[in-house]
C-alpha cells in the first residue's frame, strides 16, 4: 500500500455495488478482497458482458463485503503504517456488524477517517449517530446515487 495517496475503504454487501466502485474509482481487480473478487467475477460472467480495463487511479482502496472484513482490513492497514482516509460504509450488511459499528471501530483506529454512509437505509438517529461519531464528522449519502456525488467527497 502506497502512503502517498489517500486510502478508501469499502464495505457493502452488495456485490453489484462493490463492482460500481471499483469501475467509478478506476481501481484494479486488487482492490477486492479474494472473496469478493471471485463472486464479482462470477457476477460479471453472468452478465456476459467483457471486463474493463481501468486506468491508474489517484487513491488506493479496498473493497470487502462486510463490516468485520472491514475491521480487518483497516487492523492490517495501521500495522502497516498505512492510513485510511475515507470509509465509504452500507448501513445494513447482514449478517454481521452494521455500518455505524463499523464505522465506530474504524474511528477508533483512524480518529480523522472521512465516514461516508451509503445506504438505501438509515437505520440510527442522526443524534445517536453525532453521539457515537462526532457531529458533523460524518456523511450519509442516499442510495441509488449518482456517480458525482460519490466523486466528490474524495480528495
Amino acid at each position: 500500500m502506497n502512503i502517498n495517496h489517500p486510502y478508501i475503504l469499502i464495505a457493502d454487501d452488495d456485490y453489484e455495488m462493490l463492482e460500481r466502485y471499483r469501475l467509478l474509482l478506476g481501481l484494479p481487480d486488487e482492490a477486492c478482497s479474494s472473496s469478493t473478487l471471485d463472486k464479482l467475477d462470477d457476477f460479471i460472467s453472468s452478465l456476459g458482458e467483457p471486463e474493463e480495463s481501468t486506468p491508474e487511479a489517484p487513491w488506493e482502496a479496498t473493497l470487502v463485503e462486510q463490516g468485520f472484513d472491514a475491521i480487518h482490513t483497516a487492523t492490517q492497514a495501521k500495522q502497516q503504517g498505512t492510513s485510511i482516509t475515507h470509509a465509504f460504509l452500507d448501513m445494513r450488511m447482514p449478517p454481521g456488524m452494521d455500518g455505524l459499528q463499523t464505522a465506530a471501530r474504524l474511528r477508533e483506529l483512524y480518529p480523522q477517517i472521512k465516514i461516508i454512509f451509503v445506504s438505501a437505509y438509515i437505520d440510527h438517529s442522526t443524534e445517536e449517530m453525532d453521539r457515537v461519531l462526532g457531529k458533523a464528522h460524518w456523511h450519509f449519502l442516499q442510495k441509488p446515487f449518482k456517480d458525482e456525488d460519490i466523486l466528490k467527497l474524495l480528495p
